[in-house]
């Protein structure tokens, strides 16, 4: 749920409707990808790719309960370049560029595979501080134990967070017609201890390092974790933390 507004605008953004070809990056577990294939229905097309094998899987299985026969996933790593050129009306990247060795190469290949006119929609994060379902746990800990907790690998998710930058990127690899819209993410957690859970789950390099803390500082830091994230507890009961997205389109040239 905190997602879909990131997702609707990235469709919007990228003009995509009924009986488009649909590239969706870095699809993760399934999305952009099965919204955009409800919206081009079956007259369309929606193509999902990812590194994540497993992650593939479990959206072919959301496809298939879904009935979008329409939508296929494959396997890709991001970092190479995306094959079919001049194939697709619309490409999407929700939360994906951040994460690839070179993003001006990976944009490239993304305007390559749209058709003239075409467009391409990705969405980053703003900076950590306007993200705190993802940073919090990163800034309490880098205050009591030191800025390792902020080094660049932990931080990757806000590599793209300076706007200005990755739009002169965007304009570089020869994008015009260039939208950006700020979103809110809104997650929400039903108590403290669902967040540090949350926060475990989504990032692997972040728990080895709070599971290789001595047992007493690991208790520590969880009870730090969970006194900041308790002041986001709205007055209705639960954790509610508003993150900031930052979606930008461009569209490929016509002739």
């Amino acid at each position: 749920p905190a997602a879909q507004p990131v997702t609707e605008a990235l469709l919007e953004l990228t003009d995509v409707r009924t009986g488009h070809r649909v590239l969706d990056a870095a699809t993760g577990v399934g999305e952009p990808a099965l919204s955009a294939a409800r919206r081009v229905g079956p007259s369309g097309q929606v193509h999902g790719i990812d590194a994540d094998a497993a992650m593939l899987a479990f959206a072919r299985r959301r496809a298939a309960d879904a009935g979008l026969g329409h939508l296929r996933f494959e396997v890709m790593d991001l970092n190479q370049p995306i094959l079919h050129a001049g194939s697709y009306d619309a490409v999407l990247c929700r939360w994906g560029l951040m994460f690839v060795d070179d993003p001006a190469h990976t944009l490239t290949s993304f305007k390559d595979s749209l058709r003239p006119g075409g467009r391409c929609g990705v969405a980053v994060w703003g900076p950590d501080e306007g993200a705190p379902a993802l940073s919090l746990a990163y800034r309490v800990l880098a205050k009591k134990f030191g800025e390792h907790w902020l080094e660049s690998s932990l931080m990757t998710p806000f590599n793209l967070s300076d706007q200005a930058s990755l739009k002169e990127v965007f304009f570089q690899v020869g994008f015009d017609d260039l939208k950006i819209q700020k979103v809110a993410a809104v997650y929400e957690f039903e108590s403290v201890e669902s967040f540090l859970d949350f926060r475990l789950e989504c990032s692997s390099e972040f728990r080895d390092r709070f599971e290789r803390l001595p047992a007493a500082s690991r208790a520590e830091a969880a009870a730090l974790i969970i006194e900041a994230v308790s002041r986001y507890r709205s007055p209705d009961g639960p954790i509610r933390l508003e993150n900031w997205a930052y979606c930008l389109s461009g569209r490929q040239p016509p002739p």
